[in-house]
């Protein structure tokens, strides 16, 4: 009986080798009549869907082959628990490990943390150690950039679940150096006070940009996001209404700001531009002097110190062109793929920015019953990998412009969650939702990125 266990087992990994094989090449040429075929008619993208046919067809095969490869091999295992030497247990497990080993990898290829986690286990299970020892053999982690010391030290959820440095440092290095580390989830603290996260991969040797010099933009604060392949600044928190107001009021706008406000007071015909605004005719600013042409615009003081919102992404992003400009730095709003791995470091465990436990507590979230955003200085627990206050919560974010965003009129993209979100999703590191880029909403605002000078 094993002995057919172990034969059936080989001809379900065979035929699903097969379907990788073909999954690969559908996959491929999906891939190449998507461009081929993106402007042509519908009747003339018959290849292209066979092509999506083939692929999903073939993963099917392959997922079933494999759950059969693993049955077989398991009754063929268990059957001969009693010979632990006979060479068909150590076929079965060879199978099994190779199964399992094979799974890991397609776990990490999708950043499923509980599914690297059950297919190592079952690895190591099944293994003559050849195959596991990939696992713990270390990794190198080469960090260039200026001189300076980093302390690594491993990565544990603390006692209120929140991911936290914990015992005793693993390894010192010099930048720039390398370190030799097991895969596994670390903090790197700098000898300045920076601070950062890294996940190092079994067998991935990885590389570490790291800068020390942050760009100086008057009333800004940026901390480095060493993210492999290009870091980059991020604001340290969220645009405030006061930041916002240096821009609006700055002498190459404040015509634009001031106008329109005077021109509405007249009884004329305009509409509100760059300034916080409910709609195109009603600020959020309070313009001064009551009557008459306005000579300023003062904030509220509920406001003082909140992100600033009732903003569209062209005002972001006008904002962001006038801190480069100003500063002589590169300044713009992050990309989709930069905000996620400074809220996340590129850590499978860390699906929310400090952790893999969601609590509405850690950030500004409808638990709290609020009517509009919290000062930035309120989220202290709301910390992500590199030091950034109020990924998660507070307000939502825009994000740079991408050719692929637009679906009818949601024109825009926003990440993160907002003081009136209370799914627990909407606060995770990879959450994105599509919004119009000309919304005016209280629930959605901005940081910038500040690109790393060669």
């Amino acid at each position: 009986a094993a002995g057919t266990a172990v034969e059936a087992a080989r001809a379900a990994e065979a035929e699903r080798a097969q379907a990788a094989r073909t999954n690969a090449e559908a996959t491929a040429a999906v891939a190449r009549l998507t461009r081929d075929l993106a402007t042509a008619p519908l009747a003339a993208k018959a290849p292209l869907w066979a092509a999506h046919q083939a692929q999903r067809a073939s993963a099917e095969t392959a997922d079933a082959a494999d759950t059969r490869l693993e049955n077989h091999a398991l009754a063929a295992w268990n059957g001969l628990a009693g010979l632990v030497d006979h060479p068909l247990r150590a076929t079965a497990a060879a199978l099994l490990a190779d199964a399992y080993q094979r799974r890991a990898a397609d776990a990490e290829a999708r950043e499923d943390d509980q599914g690297i986690r059950i297919n190592r286990a079952a690895l190591r299970r099944f293994d003559d150690g050849s195959r596991a020892a990939a696992l713990d053999a270390p990794v190198a982690l080469a960090v260039t950039g200026p001189a300076i010391r980093l302390t690594i030290r491993r990565l544990a959820p603390g006692p209120d679940t929140r991911l936290a440095p914990a015992g005793e440092p693993v390894a010192t290095l010099e930048v720039p150096g390398t370190a030799s580390l097991p895969a596994g989830h670390y903090h790197v603290a700098a000898a300045d006070g920076a601070e950062g996260s890294v996940y190092v991969r079994p067998g991935t040797p990885m590389g570490l940009p790291w800068q020390t010099t942050a760009p100086t933009v008057p009333g800004l604060a940026f901390a480095w996001v060493a993210r492999p392949g290009g870091g980059f600044w991020l604001s340290t928190t969220e645009i405030t209404h006061e930041q916002y107001r240096a821009f609006v009021l700055a002498p190459a706008n404040r015509a634009f700001a001031l106008d329109p406000v005077a021109a509405l007071r007249r009884g004329e015909d305009a509409e509100l531009l760059l300034v916080p605004r409910t709609s195109a005719k009603v600020g959020v600013w309070t313009p001064v002097p009551a009557a008459g042409a306005p000579t300023d615009l003062t904030i509220p003081a509920a406001l003082a110190g909140t992100p600033v919102t009732n903003i569209t992404r062209d005002d972001a992003l006008a904002y962001a062109a006038w801190v480069g400009a100003s500063a002589r730095v590169r300044a713009r709003l992050p990309t989709a793929a930069e905000w996620e791995y400074a809220a996340t470091a590129g850590d499978p465990a860390r699906i929310w920015p400090w952790g893999g436990v969601f609590d509405g507590a850690f950030a500004v979230t409808a638990q709290a019953r609020r009517s509009q955003p919290a000062a930035v200085a309120d989220a202290t627990l709301d910390i992500g990998p590199f030091g950034h206050a109020g990924l998660a919560g507070n307000v939502r974010e825009w994000l740079a412009p991408a050719g692929d965003e637009a679906v009818g009129e949601l024109t825009g993209a926003v990440a993160g969650g907002g003081w009136g979100d209370d799914r627990p999703e909407a606060f995770a590191g990879r959450f994105r939702e599509r919004v119009p880029a000309d919304v005016l909403t209280p629930a959605i605002g901005f940081r910038l990125v500040v690109e790393a000078t060669p």
